[in-house]
């Protein structure tokens, strides 16, 4: 089920930086949207099985709503061209070009078409529409625009200071700051929770302070369509941050040849990796429960660190065997981490790669443009 967040106050999501007494860090920024898991721990209360919350909480699809349109990331492989009316950017898709001698390791990168891309002079924060999505998808390259959400959110500050908890009176020399977020009215978080909750509105803690946030059950669902065709090439949208094993490159594929197999059930393709547009790593932890190794070893503790690819990340495959169909249906508006939560981060029984349960690495499959399909044919 979709649920609309709407918070009531400003909210804080903690990031990987440290912010510890004497260190180099003095304002502590907010991430926004959250990572996946936090959608997790916050709906996990409301759970009507709380016996096996672990394991009948799954999250899908997550991300952002702007003027009840659900907005996704600005694929990597796109660049912003030129303003237009009313914050509205116009974008274009970057050429595939054969690579050079280089350290670069696939066979064909991206660059951009025109010797002046647009220079932002401000820090935006792009994100495109349904529809924009949708056109992307289906190979269009024509009329693909994205919005600012950057001015859609407000950071505030906050200045505080730590309270010894024995004392009740606050510790010398341990001011902190920290730059919350305040989202515009039309501005909501969206997430899918795919697990029987005992009510389909209320309030939720959310954040690193626990601000109390509306969520409510929605009517409509993301719907950006579902790409067909006969093609040997294909590209994966990465609409969540994801997690793989072998760093940028997804587990299933090898690290030295580029090529591997998906499987799920019936449904099996060989490909090769081409090329990648992939952006700055995310580093992802956090604090839970863990089973203690050792003993007297706490049972809630820090989780270890992982480097997630962020969101708008792409990839282009080449169907090696199977079909564009059968990419589809194994990837398409599924969870392709190669890391669970609930399993310590790994597959200690299975070794194919199997779905995600906490929302990260949400994947969308897209044809390639007519030029990039005759540069590859060529």
């Amino acid at each position: 089920m979709i649920y609309q967040i709407e918070p009531l106050d400003d909210l804080f999501f903690r990031s990987s930086v440290p912010f510890d007494a004497g260190g180099e860090t003095t304002v502590l920024h907010s991430v926004f949207p959250p990572l996946p898991s936090t959608y997790a721990g916050a709906f996990r209360p409301l759970l009507k099985d709380q016996l096996n919350s672990s394991r009948s909480l799954k999250i899908g699809f997550n991300g952002l709503m702007w003027d009840s349109a659900f907005c996704y990331p600005l694929p990597a492989d796109l660049y912003i061209a030129e303003e237009g009316e009313g914050q509205v950017w116009s974008v274009r898709n970057k050429k595939l070009i054969k690579t050079p001698i280089s350290s670069y390791p696939l066979s064909y990168m991206m660059g951009i078409q025109e010797t002046k891309a647009k220079k932002l002079k401000e820090h935006i924060v792009p994100y495109m529409k349904e529809d924009a999505m949708r056109a992307y998808l289906h190979g269009d390259s024509e009329d693909l625009t994205c919005i600012n959400l950057n001015d859609k959110m407000v950071r505030e500050t906050k200045l505080g200071i730590a309270i010894d908890p024995k004392s009740g009176v606050s510790k010398d020399q341990q001011m902190y700051t920290i730059l919350r977020i305040r989202p515009d009215e039309k501005l909501k978080m969206t997430v899918d929770v795919q697990a029987e909750l005992i009510k389909d509105q209320g309030v939720i803690k959310l954040g690193g302070e626990g601000r109390i946030s509306n969520f409510v059950k929605m009517d409509m669902e993301p719907d950006v369509g579902q790409s067909s065709g006969d093609s040997r090439y294909f590209k994966l949208y990465l609409a969540t941050p994801a997690v793989f094993r072998n760093g940028w490159i997804p587990g299933w594929i090898d690290p030295e040849s580029f090529e591997g197999y998906f499987s799920h059930r019936n449904k099996l393709v060989r490909l090769k990796l081409i090329s990648a547009c992939v952006g700055r790593p995310v580093p992802w932890g956090g604090f839970g429960k863990r089973q203690p190794e050792r003993e007297g070893e706490p049972e809630y503790r820090p989780r270890e660190m992982r480097y997630a690819v962020p969101a708008g990340s792409v990839y282009y495959f080449e169907i090696t065997e199977g079909s564009f169909e059968a990419a589809v249906k194994l990837f398409h508006k599924k969870c392709i981490s190669d890391y669970r939560e609930k399993l310590g981060f790994d597959y200690r029984v299975f070794n194919k790669s199997r779905y995600c349960d906490r929302g990260f690495g949400y994947s969308m499959i897209g044809r390639l443009t007519k030029e990039q399909e005759d540069i590859l044919n060529v």
